[in-house]
């Protein structure tokens, strides 16, 4: 949506060059490649709900100061912390779609689920376009924080936990208190771990996967390939 209110909002943010007009759509994108590595392996940790919903918290509120920016580098700085909230569902949408459905059930959701991205990039443009000729740029990013806000509010109301491990860490918690016993565990726990090498593990395996795995560097090589066609056209 912000492709066609770029020449609006240089103008405005007083923006020097052409390459940090651009900047101001592509940093974007950058946080949204980036955050997978780190929201993805906190999902493991802390169950999809609580991270996702945090996440979209954290790109609901840079999206909506995104509409009050007056520099070039606040633009900068909230494009890209908005970038990174909202990557979440883009890192825990394959995850949640393997909690919810067999390995060979989950194919027409797995399918749904991989053309919304490329829904957007789509249709954003004339939303956009529209939205800056007959309202302003800044509307753009407040009427998107509005419909998240939607999204987010029947989250908190229906959103429920997929995520086995937690599940059952949640069901382990609520025996121990109501039975005093803090010998009960789940077979996900481990007791001999603290919590910086649980971290540690977890976030050092997306990393080792993406510089080991011949399948998942393909997919990705793939995938960049066809994100930089679309936001070249």
């Amino acid at each position: 949506m912000v492709a066609p209110a770029l020449d609006s909002m240089a103008s405005d943010l007083k923006v020097k060059s052409e390459t940090e007009q651009y900047l101001m759509m592509s940093i974007f994108l950058l946080a949204y490649a980036l955050g997978p590595f780190i929201i993805a392996p906190l999902s493991e940790m802390y169950g999809r709900v609580v991270i996702l919903q945090s996440a979209n918290m954290f790109y609901l509120i840079f999206n909506i100061v995104c509409g009050f920016a007056t520099s070039p580098g606040q633009m900068f700085a909230f494009r890209f912390l908005s970038g990174f909230g909202g990557s979440a569902p883009q890192a825990i949408g394959g995850g949640v779609l393997s909690d919810c459905w067999r390995k060979e059930e989950r194919g027409a959701a797995t399918a749904l689920y991989s053309l919304m991205p490329f829904l957007g990039p789509a249709v954003g443009p004339i939303a956009g376009g529209y939205l800056t000729q007959y309202m302003s740029w800044r509307w753009i990013f407040w009427i998107v924080s509005i419909a998240d806000a939607v999204v987010q509010v029947l989250a908190f109301c229906f959103l429920s936990e997929t995520y086995a491990p937690t599940i059952l860490a949640t069901k382990r918690r609520k025996l121990q208190k109501e039975t005093g016993n803090d010998k009960l565990h789940t077979e996900y726990d481990s007791p001999d771990r603290t919590f910086g090498q649980e971290l540690r593990k977890n976030l050092v395996r997306p990393l080792r996967m993406l510089f080991t795995q011949p399948a998942i560097q393909a997919l990705a090589l793939y995938r960049g390939y066809q994100y930089g066609l679309m936001y070249l056209v």
